[in-house]
């Protein structure tokens, strides 16, 4: 594997790299180095409303296996307060 960041890794090149696709209950307790956690605009709610609810611990587990990279998929019809209140915790918009 290259020392390039994971988001500069074409990961199809077929390199060993390999992809892990797990639920947040299957990666409860570990430590993975890149996470993309895939979110409805429900769950990124939940998820900025703290662990108050099982939806929100489970937006929290998600979010804090990433030891090195998260990436939050944030559909395109998400209000744009939620997208601010995401930058206002760290969350940074990554255009392509």
């Amino acid at each position: 594997m290259s020392d390039e960041p994971l988001w500069k890794t074409d990961l199809a090149q077929g390199d060993g790299t390999k992809i892990r696709v797990d639920t947040v209950h299957q990666a409860k307790g570990e430590g993975i180095p890149a996470v993309l956690f895939a979110a409805r605009t429900a769950d990124l709610n939940k998820l900025l409303g703290g662990m108050h609810t099982e939806d929100g611990r489970i937006g929290y587990v998600a979010a804090t296996r990433a030891e090195d990279l998260l990436i939050v998929g944030v559909p395109n019809t998400t209000p744009k307060k939620v997208v601010k209140e995401l930058e206002k915790r760290g969350v940074l918009q990554w255009s392509a």
